[in-house]
């Protein structure tokens, strides 16, 4: 069975789910707000946009905590000793403050994400504006024929721009492990 707790993506991962567990206490606070209003007789529009935004918050933050990290966990205890070699002994250095390019896996904490190259089938960037700013960008990547897609969020603003570097190292790993 492989050392997952202390693996360098599992460890990443987990200080990426401290950030995400942040969610359930806001959003606990604005039920509290939530509840505060209906006891006081506030206005339907601000209980209700309160007690919405806490079940999405709450939501939000259970899904990493619940499912997101218990899955990162379960893979990584689950690969094969030849897989887990792929992965590295240390994080390779990172990649528009998102991705780490190992032998054998595209990996994102953020998204608590490991692709093999293999199953990438086809990559798109896209830049995400909002309110006509940049705001970073998105990896669109087609996986498994077509099958599934997985969209991973950037926060770098030089992303799109400078995502080239980023995308032939992705084909170089894919080739490699295609043709390996």
């Amino acid at each position: 069975m492989n050392d997952v707790k202390k693996h360098w993506f599992y460890k990443l991962c987990v200080k990426q789910c401290i950030k995400d567990f942040v969610w359930i206490i806001l959003g606990i606070l604005f039920g509290i707000i939530g509840v505060w209003l209906i006891a006081t007789g506030g206005g339907v529009f601000s209980i209700l946009l309160f007690v919405g935004l806490a079940a999405a918050m709450i939501i939000m933050g259970a899904d990493a905590v619940f499912v997101k990290l218990p899955n990162v966990k379960k893979t990584i205890e689950a690969m094969d000793p030849y897989e887990y070699e792929n992965l590295g002994d240390t994080a390779p250095q990172c990649m528009h403050k998102t991705f780490y390019l190992t032998k054998g896996y595209l990996c994102t904490p953020v998204d608590y994400a490991m692709i093999p190259y293999k199953d990438i089938t086809g990559m798109n960037v896209r830049q995400h504006l909002y309110k006509g700013q940049n705001k970073g960008g998105y990896l669109d990547l087609d996986l498994n024929g077509g099958a599934e897609k997985k969209t991973l969020h950037v926060s770098d603003r030089r992303f799109v721009e400078n995502s080239g570097r980023l995308l032939e190292l992705i084909e170089q790993g894919k080739n490699a492990s295609i043709g390996g």
